[in-house]
């Protein structure tokens, strides 16, 4: 096919991986011209690996992109079209317009490089019809990478709520259901700022009312990412949090087929970013309280322990609590510290760096410190590393101490 306007493009001013971009537009069209499927995927990653080599957006990368939705737009082949949404959504995910979960942060990065993530998430927008015909389609897997990249789209997101639950509602796959039920989510967080109550509300008929485990747990990790300040967190939902931490989620969640595209769907939805979010939950709060409130109900493994314990540990890290008799911020100091020397580490040796603190926490949440200390499947490891990452005893009896 002739792809529409593709010669008015200046490639040979644009820069990919290797250097300009003159090459990309002919192996583009040969996507649409090639016969076998083991040719086909030979040439499309051959365009991946020009555009988005090492997962980086390039200049190149927003054009490549409008011409390869096209193609998408086009293909009656099932196949084809599933290679074409998988790799879309992962290029989506790196144009880090909106991270899946709000804490995560950014790295520095070049203008040039921010304008080409700009330029990219464009030319997603600007098929947002394509990837919405694509929820009626009769491949699980083609659905369910579409409802990913919608999820993502957040400046679209009037648009987009309507038609994902129309298709969680006309499908009956628990996949579709909970990767929709995310996408809904995440579009919910990002864009809608006020007047969530609505959205809350079909959030929680999805906690309260589906067989489906997957969505059930999703609905729940999503009440709690959602929840409104200053409300209490409904039975059901406190409930169904405890269960998916006591549940072994290998055996009972991650039935996947072993293929690329069961990962991609795996690493998209929340299951394993649960106990971060209760953390952002308690952090957005200022206070403890649900992790303090949860770990009772929890049957605490030793590795659990530490997961949940861990997560406390980083609520009291970067807590920003205002201390009542100094008016100051408590902690404050390190989490400024640890931001500028994780940037200025990646600005001049490009590697990641993870920031300890010089001096103990300057205020102590004794009621983290003392769950930690009464906790006996915590102590069944032997290092908890608290002397490496917060200066504080490792000792059980010095960390009790501490407190007394």
């Amino acid at each position: 096919m002739a792809l529409k306007n593709m010669d008015e493009i200046q490639w040979d001013q644009l820069e990919c991986a290797y250097g300009n971009a003159s090459d990309v537009p002919s192996l583009i069209q040969n996507l649409s011209k090639v016969q076998s499927e083991k040719e086909f995927i030979n040439v499309y990653n051959t365009v991946l690996d020009f555009i988005h080599r090492d997962e980086l957006i390039y200049p190149a990368t927003a054009p490549a992109i409008h011409f390869l939705i096209q193609l998408l737009a086009t293909t009656d082949n099932p196949a084809r079209k599933l290679i074409y949404c998988y790799n879309l959504c992962g290029v989506l995910l790196k144009t880090q317009i909106t991270s899946q979960l709000p804490y995560r942060p950014v790295l520095p990065e070049s203008i040039t490089t921010r304008r080409s993530k700009l330029a990219t998430y464009d030319a997603f927008a600007g098929h947002l019809d394509v990837f919405i015909q694509l929820l009626g389609d009769d491949n699980v897997k083609v659905r369910t990478a579409s409802l990913q990249i919608l999820g993502l789209l957040v400046e679209q997101s009037q648009q987009i709520f309507p038609a994902i639950l129309d298709c969680i509602e006309k499908t009956d796959d628990m996949w579709t259901q909970a990767v929709g039920a995310w996408a809904y989510t995440l579009l919910v967080h990002h864009s809608v700022k006020h007047y969530r109550d609505s959205h809350m509300d079909q959030v929680l008929k999805w906690v309260e009312n589906t067989d489906n485990l997957h969505l059930k747990f999703v609905a729940a990790i999503a009440y709690l990412l959602l929840q409104p300040y200053g409300t209490r967190l409904p039975d059901i939902v406190f409930e169904t949090i405890v269960q998916l931490l006591n549940t072994n989620l290998v055996d009972a969640l991650f039935m996947t087929d072993g293929d690329d595209f069961d990962d991609l769907r795996d690493d998209y939805l929340p299951f394993d970013d649960i106990a971060s979010i209760i953390t952002m939950n308690c952090r957005r709060f200022n206070r403890p309280d649900l992790w303090l409130r949860i770990l009772p109900e929890l049957e605490l493994t030793p590795a659990l322990a530490h997961m949940c314990f861990r997560e406390m540990m980083s609520l009291e890290f970067f807590s920003i609590n205002r201390n009542p008799l100094n008016k100051k911020w408590d902690n404050i100091s390190h989490l400024r510290r640890w931001f500028t020397l994780e940037e200025a580490i990646y600005r001049t040796q490009g590697r990641l760096a993870y920031y300890r603190p010089d001096d103990r926490l300057s205020n102590p949440q004794r009621a983290i410190i003392k769950a930690i200390v009464n906790c006996d499947p915590f102590w069944q490891v032997s290092s908890n590393l608290f002397s490496f990452y917060f200066n504080l005893p490792d000792d059980r009896h010095a960390l009790r101490a501490l407190i007394s």
